[in-house]
Parts: C-alpha cells; sequence; structure tokens
C-alpha cells in the first residue's frame, strides 16, 4: 500500500507543473511552517486549531517604508480533514500586494495513528508517516496608488486613481511527511481569473495564464541521543515562462529543552531573474545571493522566530576595488534600456563590471579615466519614463503586462536603492575636489 501512494506522489510531482504562483516571501516558511508555500501542509502536527502571525518591517523611520504582514490559521476538523487560511499582504509606497487562500487538506495516515501531544513538534519516538493533498482557492489583487501624483500632461499610464487588479486561483500540493523525511511539491494559481470585466479586457492581453511556476522541497531530520537534532533542506523555485529560478539550501540545529527546544540556522538562497525576455529568451539577467541567519523556540504549543537577511559579498555584477565604487555595496543594479554592446576595449583600460549581456565599466590603467556603459546619473524611474515613449518598441520584445511590471521594478528600486545608484557620481565629484 505504501509503495503505491509513493508511487503516485513521485509521479504527480513530475506531471502536475501548470501554474503560477506570487514570489516566495523570504525564508518565513523555515519557522516551522510550511503551509505558508504548500497547501498539503495544512495540519500536519496538529491537534485542534494554530494561528501562525508573521511580520517584517523595513527602514524604521522612513515614510512609506515595505512592510509585510503573514497570516496562517488551521483546524484539524476530523482525523483526516484539515481547514485552513493564509494570507500575505504586502505594502512598498505605492505598490500594494497581497493574496488570501482558503485550504482543503485530506491526509492519509499509514500507522493509523493521529497526532495527540501537547508539543508542537515532532522527536524521534513519535512514528509520524501519511500523505496528504491539499487544494487552495485564492483572491489576489495588486494596487498602485496615484493619488499623491503630480500628473505630467503628456502621460495618460498616470490617472492619479487607486488602479487595482484582482484575480482569483486555484493551488495543488501533495505532501508526504514522515519522522524523519519529508518532501513536498505545490502548484500556485493553476487557473488564474480576473475578476471583474474590467481586469479581462486588459490583462488577457497581457498573457498572465502562460506564467507557469513551480515549488519543491524536501527535508531531512536527524536525530541524536544527546538532545540535538540537525536538519538539512532545500527548496526551489522556478518560474517557466521567464526561466527565473530560486534556489535555498538551509541548515538548522534543534536543542530539546523542558516542554520545547531552542533551534538555529542558517539559509542560503539564490534568486536568479530575468528583467525582459522575448518568447521565452532571456535578454538580461541578474542573480541575488542571501544569507540568513534564523533563530526560534518551541514551548510547548507556542513558537518565536526571528531572522535577519544579509546581501552576499558579490552579486550577478563583478566588482573590483575601484575609487570609483568606494563605500559601495558590492554590487549594482543598472536598468538596461537600449542593448548596446561594448565588446572590446583598448589595452590601455581594464574592466570593473559586467554582467553576462556586456562590459558595464572600464577604468584606464594609469590616467583618471572611468567611464561606464549604463547611466549612474538617471534616476531608476526616469529611464521608466523614457521606456514609456519608446513603448512601441519595448512590445515588439515583450508583452505589455511584463512591461509594466518592469516599469513597476524600476519605481520601486529607485526607492529602495537611490543610494547606491548615486554613489558612483558622489565618488566621481570627490575625486575632482
Amino acid at each position: 500500500m505504501l509503495k503505491q501512494y509513493l508511487f503516485f506522489f513521485f509521479f504527480s510531482f513530475f506531471i502536475l507543473v501548470n501554474g503560477q504562483i506570487s514570489p516566495l516571501y523570504f525564508n518565513e516558511y523555515l519557522a516551522e511552517n510550511y503551509y505558508r508555500i504548500h497547501p498539503a501542509m495544512a495540519g500536519v502536527n496538529l491537534n485542534g486549531i494554530r494561528i501562525d502571525f508573521g511580520t517584517r518591517q523595513q527602514w524604521f523611520g522612513m515614510a512609506n517604508r515595505p512592510s509585510t504582514q503573514m497570516l496562517t490559521l488551521e483546524y484539524k476538523s476530523s482525523g483526516n480533514t484539515t481547514l485552513g487560511f493564509s494570507g500575505v499582504s504586502d505594502i512598498n509606497g505605492y505598490h500594494t500586494h497581497y493574496k488570501y487562500n482558503f485550504t482543503y487538506c485530506y491526509r492519509i495516515f499509514f500507522n493509523d495513528e493521529f497526532w495527540n501531544t501537547r508539543r508542537s513538534f515532532p522527536t524521534k519516538n513519535d512514528n509520524i508517516q501519511e500523505l496528504s493533498f491539499g487544494l487552495n482557492i485564492g483572491f489576489s489583487g495588486t494596487g498602485l496608488d496615484q493619488s499623491s501624483w503630480k500628473r505630467p500632461t503628456s502621460d495618460p499610464l498616470v490617472t492619479q486613481n487607486l488602479n487595482q487588479k484582482q484575480f482569483t486561483s486555484f493551488d495543488a500540493s501533495i505532501a508526504y511527511v514522515s519522522t524523519r523525511f519529508s518532501i513536498q511539491f505545490s502548484i500556485h494559481n493553476i487557473s488564474v481569473t480576473p475578476s471583474s470585466q474590467e481586469n479581462i479586457d486588459q490583462e488577457i492581453n497581457y498573457n498572465i495564464k502562460s506564467n507557469k511556476i513551480f515549488i519543491g522541497s524536501i527535508q531531512y531530520e536527524i536525530y541524536t541521543d544527546s538532545g540535538w537534532n540537525f536538519e538539512p533542506s532545500v527548496l526551489l523555485q522556478y518560474e517557466e515562462k521567464t526561466q527565473d529560478n530560486s534556489l535555498d539550501l538551509n541548515f538548522k540545529i534543534y536543542r530539546l529543552i523542558k516542554d520545547g527546544r531552542l533551534w538555529l540556522g542558517s539559509s542560503y538562497r539564490q534568486n536568479k531573474i530575468s528583467l525582459a525576455y522575448n518568447n521565452g529568451a532571456k535578454m538580461v539577467n541578474d542573480t541575488y545571493k542571501h544569507f540568513t541567519p534564523i533563530a526560534g523556540l518551541n514551548y510547548k504549543k507556542m513558537k518565536f522566530f526571528l531572522r535577519d537577511v544579509q546581501k552576499s559579498s558579490e552579486m550577478n555584477e563583478i566588482i573590483k576595488n575601484h575609487k570609483s565604487y568606494k563605500h559601495k555595496i558590492n554590487y549594482f543594479t543598472a536598468p538596461g534600456h537600449h542593448y548596446d554592446h561594448l565588446e572590446s576595449i583598448n589595452s590601455e583600460f581594464e574592466i570593473i563590471s559586467q554582467n553576462n549581456f556586456s562590459i558595464q565599466s572600464i577604468s584606464h590603467k594609469s590616467k583618471n579615466i572611468f567611464c561606464t556603459q549604463y547611466h549612474p546619473e538617471l534616476p531608476y524611474n526616469f529611464i521608466g519614463s523614457l521606456m514609456k515613449y519608446w513603448k512601441k518598441n519595448y512590445l515588439k520584445i515583450m508583452d505589455e503586462f511584463n512591461f509594466n511590471n518592469l516599469l513597476n521594478k524600476l519605481e520601486i528600486l529607485e526607492k529602495e536603492d537611490k543610494y547606491n545608484r548615486k554613489l558612483e557620481i558622489e565618488n566621481w565629484l570627490r575625486d575632482l575636489n
């Protein structure tokens, strides 16, 4: 019987790839809550009701700073059935995004034992072996509040209104969980339906249904007789249309205490993101690397979780120790506009930065000459205004949905990374003096 279910599990893993998902929200699933990303994990190690709330706040003291709230509710209505709710609300300046899911999960127990303990976590003495299936119906939306913007007379995209788009979606998930080994696979937004006729007219042209993404994860628990446990885990997210992907490599250490356990860990994430593409052929790629320390406490049925995020010392750009990048974090993001190439340089110059598209900056080996392919003097949102002017040219290489999405990224990037963008200019002016 077990072999039959496991065969079905792995078979489904390869055939159920047809959907779209909102981006992963940080590493909060590591706080003992894989239900945030896998509907089939609703109700795991649960007897009764479980409430999980998380928040992420950035840049205290600044107006319109990014803020994210996450909530999950789980209720095991019977031995095999769990009902759940998960929601994410993200506010970043003028942009808002939310998604609310209602979950039905059915679980098959291979040992005919239900979770019935005061603990919120398993130990090596527990006999867990179950297969679960989860379904979500979700309601999501995005908004752009332009009410406080000054309207340029020549820009029809700035309406000075609250522009919102809402959708209904369906998710599916399957998971196998045992005392030591667990594996999950989920499809988010198998189908996406605009919630209004206004959205239909726009979004069908944006071709959002063709964006397919899947997520898979694996965990392995190593128990010892000394009260120390270890858990390596892996998570992969892949987006078919853009070929964006995210890889998490995690490691956690647990220490059993009276009525609970303490845990420490770290997570390494690598995101590969394409800023523009044409029929699946990527034009510009950025790779982001994050190292995240995490810490938490399980005490009886309560849980506490803390995390931090640090960017790695190197991203997509290869930056040497050059005075033009003094005090600058060892990466930069520059939007591509015309996609002109710098294919070769004079032997008197050396490459300071480059990406997989072109050489981005060079410096003379003996003279005080520094040249950039990109424009450090131009705000990202100004580049966006130029893109609007040549919109017809951009729609030859991407659809309108992704064009508008790229414009939104540039608006956010200008707010988040303005300081690092300006450092080349500041260093250059300082050097002149």
